[in-house]
């Protein structure tokens, strides 16, 4: 089974990094600067905490994971070891779900951004651009080009946009096109909206419904 080496949130004091207990380093250290490579835009100038729990880290580790954060342009790392990480386990909600990605840009025709969790869009996403996600897609702009949340065929998942107007919108197998050929259910009003799946078609609604 995979194991994941390191969990990103945000949270009202900012950005923590948690270590998994059992990983090994080199693997932590891989998949965060595959993490901080994904997002650069979002983490470049941002100040984060290391959350090692009940991990002990060498000082050469902790010397490795300040380079790491320079070398993508952090402002700053302090390191914290409070207890939230002990009695994780592969059957927790951040393990089996995957993470999230955040990118604050907008995407233009002909990009593509694909993630095994979730994903959220700090800008609009035009005509002939791509996301998919295995998790949820939330777009804080306009969602008019192509989008697919529950990519492995979650159908739970869900989509979210300040406006949405895909050219294209797929949740697990369920499609729907527009602006003539929608196969949904839908409510066109001027507030943000969500797709998801309700007795197998795609449905558009108001939020707070």
């Amino acid at each position: 089974m995979i194991r994941q080496g390191v969990l990103i949130r945000g949270t009202n004091e900012g950005i923590t990094v948690y270590l998994h207990e059992e990983c090994e380093f080199v693997v932590i250290l891989s998949e965060l600067r595959d993490k901080f490579t994904n997002a650069h835009d979002f983490f470049r100038g941002a100040s984060i905490s290391i959350n090692s729990g009940e991990r002990s880290i060498t000082p050469e580790e902790k010397m490795a994971l300040i380079d790491l954060c320079q070398d993508y342009e952090l402002s700053g790392v302090e390191f914290v070891t409070r207890p939230e990480v002990q009695n994780v386990s592969q059957k927790d909600p951040w393990i089996t779900e995957g993470e999230t990605l955040i990118l604050k840009k907008t995407l233009r025709s002909g990009q593509r951004v694909t993630y095994k969790g979730n994903i959220i869009i700090i800008g609009d996403v035009n005509p002939g651009a791509q996301v998919i996600a295995v998790g949820d897609v939330a777009v804080m702009g306009n969602l008019r080009g192509v989008v697919h949340a529950g990519a492995q065929g979650n159908t739970d998942a869900e989509v979210f946009a300040l406006a949405l107007q895909p050219t294209q919108l797929r949740i697990a197998h369920c499609i729907a096109r527009s602006p003539d050929g929608f196969s949904v259910k839908k409510k066109r009003r001027m507030e943000p909206e969500k797709a998801s799946i309700k007795e197998g078609i795609i449905v558009i609604e108001g939020i707070e419904d």
